[in-house]
């Protein structure tokens, strides 16, 4: 298989290869053809000339240099266009040096057509400096502009093109012969026709302004695509980033739902022991246990049952909000206080101008009954849930008198798993995230045994939930219909 995997490698590498070399040599045999259409006598360049000196009109002399320039560009065109994408200029973001390196072969290149091409048409193709000027800059311009010669066919043709007619206009500026522009048969004759006439002046103007005019088109073509590039680079991050937060919002959302079902699970055991004991005390002593007990232990077994099933029910509506009456929650969270572990301890107490609120009931209900648990599990004799009223809303206190926190455990108790207890640690960090669902505020207080004795303050923990009033803002959410008292104490 691994072979077979190279092998195909291979054969991938060899098709991109074939196909590199496929496209210069297609503009190169292409560049060759070109004579044989494209040539003065076609483009009635010499035609021109004539008529301009026969009846003294620059506007012939224009005309022809017009149709020289074109004729040279899509002739020069094609060789220019191959050598650089045989030198690989803009391929895999290369350095200085390797840059120079592909100049200087795309600059071999080119005289070595211009050569086959006077071998075949026994045409001079004058290699000095518009050809030189052109590799270079032409070059340097997709290089600048980031852009892959053999990868992005059209934009470097493009480029090429407005530079490479840019730079033939100068071979027909008079003032720049003998800078080396110019030597061609053709382009000698216009420019002494220019002499004759007495254009060379407006010739030279006008061929420098075209060549600047287009020099800087081609510039602010490359800044085009460039920005483009970078405009498609933008989009293509910002898509990749919203499908990423996505992906970590979904991951979210199922790690979310993975603490939910733990939580669950945590909270789930209290009553399912229930059942299990008394069911198996039943079950085991049916015959000599007292009608009245059995009665109860079967009130205990069905209200255990009911508390399992209100669990569940969370799962499948977890997150309906309802505006209730605090009066009526704080019933609604006695009747739920499981009876087999509160053994008294627990007491409520309600003021009087108490609230509505605006609460997931079970949810929140789970959430306080695992601070009471909590608080019987530190050894507490003691556990009062007091509800009064707040300056924003509802204040709900769970205090007790078991053996407290250090300050070390204190500031690690709403961390997940952690316990002091070797138990899951999952119910504090529930009631955080309950009590952050309902836009609420939760501070813990606590005092041991050694800490009570040198302040000489009462020992044990405090947990203080402030709720928020319910508002008219609210009255998207269920609205609440009192039913009848759930029952308490």
């Amino acid at each position: 298989m691994k072979d077979q995997t190279e092998a195909g490698a291979r054969g991938g590498e060899g098709d991109t290869a074939r196909f590199a070399w496929a496209y210069p040599a297609t503009l190169f045999a292409l560049a060759i053809a070109a004579p044989a259409f494209l040539n003065v006598n076609t483009f009635g360049v010499m035609r021109l000339l004539w008529a301009s000196l026969e009846e003294g009109q620059v506007t012939h002399l224009l005309d022809a240099c017009i149709r020289m320039v074109i004729l040279n560009t899509l002739r020069a065109f094609p060789i220019y266009l191959g050598a650089l994408a045989l030198a690989g200029i803009g391929e895999g973001g290369s350095g200085q040096r390797q840059f120079l390196r592909s100049v200087a072969l795309a600059a071999l290149v080119v005289p070595l057509e211009y050569a086959l091409i006077n071998q075949v048409y026994s045409i001079t193709y004058d290699f000095r400096m518009p050809a030189i000027l052109s590799i270079v800059a032409v070059a340097a311009v997709l290089r600048m502009g980031q852009t892959r010669v053999r990868q992005e066919k059209w934009k470097a043709a493009s480029v090429v093109g407005v530079l490479v007619f840019a730079f033939q206009w100068l071979d027909v500026a008079p003032a720049l012969t003998r800078w080396g522009f110019g030597h061609g048969e053709i382009s000698l004759d216009i420019k002494a026709a220019a002499e004759v006439l007495g254009a060379a002046s407006l010739l030279n103007t006008y061929t420098v302004s075209l060549w600047a005019t287009l020099l800087s088109m081609g510039l602010l073509l490359s800044k085009v695509m460039v920005d483009y590039r970078t405009h498609i680079r933008l989009i293509e991050e910002d898509r990749r980033r919203s499908v990423e937060l996505a992906r970590v919002q979904a991951e979210a959302v199922q790690s979310r739902s993975w603490q939910e079902l733990n939580h669950l699970m945590h909270d789930l055991r209290t009553p399912l022991t229930t059942i299990q004991g008394l069911s198996s005390t039943l079950a085991e002593y049916s015959g000599g246990i007292d009608p009245e007990h059995v009665a109860a232990y079967a009130g205990r077994i069905s209200e255990a049952a009911e508390r399992m099933d209100t669990m569940i029910r969370e799962m499948l509506f977890g997150s309906r909000m309802q505006r209730v009456p605090a009066k009526w929650f704080a019933r609604k969270l006695a009747s739920q206080l499981p009876e087999e572990k509160t053994r008294g301890v627990v007491s409520i107490t309600m003021a009087d101008d108490l609230p509505d609120i605006t609460i997931n009931t079970i949810r929140l209900t789970r959430a306080i009954i695992n601070l009471i648990d909590n608080a019987i599990d530190a050894g507490a004799s003691e556990v009062n849930v007091d509800f009064s009223r707040s300056p924003v809303g509802l204040k709900i206190v769970v205090s007790d008198n078991g053996s407290g926190m250090s300050a070390q455990e204190l500031a690690r108790c709403r961390e997940g798993g952690f316990s002091t207890k070797n138990s899951t640690g999952l119910g504090l960090p529930f009631v955080c995230a309950v009590i952050d669902d309902h836009g609420a505020e939760l501070e813990i207080t606590s005092t041991t045994h050694e800490q009570s004795r040198r302040r000489g303050v009462a020992q044990g923990t405090v947990c203080t939930i402030i709720l928020p009033e319910a508002r008219e803002v609210d009255s998207h959410r269920s609205r609440f219909v009192l039913p009848e008292d759930p029952g308490g104490r």
